[in-house]
């Protein structure tokens, strides 16, 4: 009886966005990129709000749901499809952390024939080729 009325409690509360559903998690994500079927960067999405700070209106990340992430420790854990700069873009890390993104998102889309699964293994089969012109792009945000 207790854990039927702490399940309905769970759904209840991740239907209303107070909780992250099983096997998602909240984070704060401030960028998103948008790519073509062919893994090309076709835009940097901004996704961080205005809020106020005092009397000052600053801009912060965004919490959103995204696929479970492991906790970062000082070894070498990708995420699925959420991630810093430093395993999807090889931008400001050694190389290992792009190669590590890049060969989970292989295991969990082999199998995947769909335009968003071919987009991310084509964006990360491509390499970190468009990482000038990502940093180009977000100097200007």
């Amino acid at each position: 009886m207790i854990l039927e009325t702490l399940v309905r409690r769970y759904e209840k509360q991740a239907e209303e966005g107070k909780i992250a559903r099983r096997g998602w998690s909240k984070t704060s994500v401030s960028f998103g990129l948008r790519i073509s079927e062919s893994g090309e960067i076709a835009d940097i999405l901004d996704l961080r709000i205005e809020m106020q700070r005092g009397k000052k209106i600053v801009l912060v990340p965004k919490e959103i749901e995204v696929p479970e992430q492991a906790g970062k420790t000082s070894k070498i854990i990708s995420n699925f499809l959420c991630d810093n700069v430093k395993y999807f873009l090889g931008i400001g890390g050694d190389i290992k952390y792009f190669e590590k993104a890049k060969k989970l998102h292989q295991e969990i889309l082999a199998n995947c024939n769909s335009p968003a699964a071919n987009a991310v293994k084509n964006f990360l089969k491509n390499g970190n080729r468009q990482t000038s012109k990502i940093i180009q792009s977000y100097r200007k945000i």
